[in-house]
């Protein structure tokens, strides 16, 4: 049985992070490295795709809904004053 490695880049775009992210998780121990030289890793895929299932982040409870309107057009910018002279 072969098992697909993936190196720090390729872990990076499964798990929609930057590779420095990826660094990171590894750093945390929320993902382990099967080879490491330096900066460069490899991963097994399985728990790249293990890591990618339990992304984290706050679920959405009463205080933290989306709201119907954009985040940025929460805060609108007020028209400039002309100073006088």
């Amino acid at each position: 049985m072969t098992e697909e490695l993936v190196d720090t880049k390729q872990a990076a775009k499964i798990l929609g992070v930057t590779p420095r992210r990826v660094l990171a998780l590894v750093e945390d121990g929320r993902l382990t490295a099967v080879i490491k030289a330096g900066r460069n890793h490899l991963f097994l895929a399985e728990d790249v795709r293990k890591v990618e299932r339990k992304k984290g982040g706050r679920p959405f409870g009463s205080k933290n809904k989306p709201k119907d309107q954009p985040i940025a057009s929460a805060g609108k910018r007020r028209p400039v004053k002309k100073r006088s002279k």
